[in-house]
């Protein structure tokens, strides 16, 4: 009985994740889902008890033509689109244009949430100009760099990097914990806030990317700031009681998995 239950378990979760693709790959059921799914978030934020801490890092900004970035963990996207506002500018996000990025995208362009469409891991020409034009123009960028597959809490490009250095922005890390939440099994142990939970929000230091170590260390300035964001993120969750999440392996990653089934490595 035991063996069925886990054989129908499994079936059912294959099930609805062919049907989550297919509704992702309609437009009028992507504005259905995320019009729901806004609802919801909003009336669950109503109920929350939200800390905010360091916003003064980026509160010097706010009456000024200066641009930064804002960088945040994928699994940490529930609540961003309503704390990034707190900034007073307007805010552009990075996404892939595939099904599930265009989800995302109408979820935040309905918190004002401005598009660029591209994504972490193969930004075009247009991604990397329009992001750049945003900052230089005294706007937010704001994006997960281990989306849109990870590999989890990883820098995965040098995106975030790049544009620092080209506009001379600085990065902002953006960390959200919670202490009623529920980490789901999978890739990014996406966080869901539970009502009437206590939530912290709290800002790193501002990083900067200077252009000698942007072409002479750049593996070692990207190793610095994941261990900036991993270690900010841990140090929240264990302050609201949530259990310590590591980075993901590269090997055992969905990201490694795709290049792998594409060729790109052996």
């Amino acid at each position: 009985m035991e063996k069925f239950l886990k054989h129908l378990s499994k079936k059912i979760k294959i099930a609805f994740k062919k049907f989550l693709k297919a509704v992702i790959r309609n437009k009028f059921l992507v504005e259905v889902v995320a019009i729901l799914i806004v609802f919801f978030a909003k009336l669950i934020f109503k109920t929350l008890r939200v800390s905010l801490e360091n916003f003064e890092y980026v509160l010097r900004y706010k009456n000024t033509d200066k641009g930064y970035i804002v960088l945040f963990w994928h699994g940490r996207s529930m609540l961003s689109p309503f704390m990034v506002h707190k900034t007073g500018k307007n805010i552009y996000g990075l996404f892939s244009n595939h099904p599930d990025g265009r989800l995302m995208a109408r979820i935040f362009g309905l918190n004002k949430v401005m598009p660029i469409w591209g994504s972490t891991s193969s930004s075009t020409p247009s991604t990397i100009r329009n992001s750049i034009e945003a900052l230089k123009n005294g706007n937010v960028l704001a994006f997960s760099p281990d989306g849109p597959i990870g590999p989890r809490f990883t820098i995965a490009t040098s995106s975030p990097l790049y544009f620092a250095m080209k506009t001379g922005a600085p990065i902002i890390p953006f960390y959200i914990s919670a202490r009623r939440a529920k980490l789901l099994n999978n890739w990014d142990r996406y966080m869901v806030v539970k009502p009437f939970s206590k939530v912290g929000v709290r800002l790193g230091a501002p990083f900067y990317v200077s252009e000698k170590d942007f072409k002479e260390n750049l593996e070692e300035v990207k190793a610095k700031l994941q261990d900036v964001m991993v270690r900010g993120q841990q140090a929240l969750d264990a302050k609201y009681g949530l259990p310590k999440i590591e980075p993901e392996v590269f090997e055992e990653s969905r990201a490694y998995a795709r290049l792998k089934g594409s060729g790109k490595i052996k």
